[in-house]
């Protein structure tokens, strides 16, 4: 437990300069240092963001690139205009894998795959692949998030599960604790804190929406909606992930592992 437990306390230190800023408290110089850490982990989940971006573009046809964005923080994800051969390219993507699998008679995997080849056709020919694409960008955070947990709690580093754990187990335990952390913030913080609204509604210089405005514009909502939906993705991931990271069999030290560590 000592492994879920530090995490989680560095997790919340980094978390603190967020949460000033979320309660517009005043800056002093302990929260200074502290957004050092914060930032370098928050421009691991800017990485991820986009590239959930990036990567829902290519598979619904859209050629796109990931950026940061140095000038309003964030990222943006720069995408073209649809290509059909690209689309094509993804379904025999699909058969491919479905038939490889099925010859190794992985019968679960082969169905899974035919499964969410025929919920990406179902969204692919209407509006709801573009709210699948603005939403994967909070999406892959969390899901990202949820890997990291468990590929800490099962030891799936180097240095396993051996005494000390290893500094890379550490890593991933505390950025996905600290990227949910930021997630449930966010969720919380727009559907309770005027302040964190407006912020979040001035994102980008004011010139741009947020994926959540552009996701309840699309939809014809409220941003409080897709942040209660977030609010429950995010605890179901986290609590699933937790569960997994406990109760799935736990990997042996890597034999690249240090022994000092």
């Amino acid at each position: 437990m000592r492994l879920y437990l530090i995490s989680l306390v560095i997790a919340i230190i980094c978390l603190l300069p967020e949460w000033a800023a979320m309660r517009d408290w005043e800056p002093n110089t302990a929260l200074s240092l502290l957004n050092i850490p914060a930032t370098g982990l928050g421009y691991m989940g800017v990485f991820f963001h986009e590239l959930g971006h990036t990567i829902a573009n290519w598979l619904f046809g859209y050629p796109a690139l990931p950026t940061f964005d140095f000038q309003y923080g964030g990222g943006f994800t720069h995408s073209g205009p649809r290509m059909m051969p690209l689309l094509i390219v993804v379904y025999i993507a699909f058969a491919g894998a479905a038939i490889y699998v099925a010859r190794h008679e992985v019968w679960w995997l082969a169905g899974a795959i035919v499964a969410l080849a025929l919920a990406h056709a179902a969204v692919a020919f209407n509006d709801t692949h573009q709210a699948v694409i603005l939403y994967m960008g909070h999406g892959a955070e969390i899901l990202i998030a949820g890997f990291c947990i468990i590929r800490a709690g099962i030891g799936a580093t180097v240095g396993g599960t051996q005494k000390g754990g290893g500094a890379e187990r550490y890593l991933n335990m505390i950025f996905g604790l600290f990227t949910m952390g930021r997630m449930l913030m966010l969720s919380t913080g727009l559907l309770t804190n005027d302040i964190f609204r407006a912020a979040y509604a001035g994102q980008k210089g004011g010139h741009m929406l947020g994926d959540f405005d552009r996701l309840a514009d699309m939809y014809d909502t409220s941003i409080n909606t897709v942040a209660t939906f977030t609010l429950v993705m995010t605890l179901l991931v986290l609590g699933v992930s937790l569960a997994l990271a406990l109760l799935l069999p736990q990997k042996p030290a890597s034999r690249y592992a240090r022994a000092d560590i």
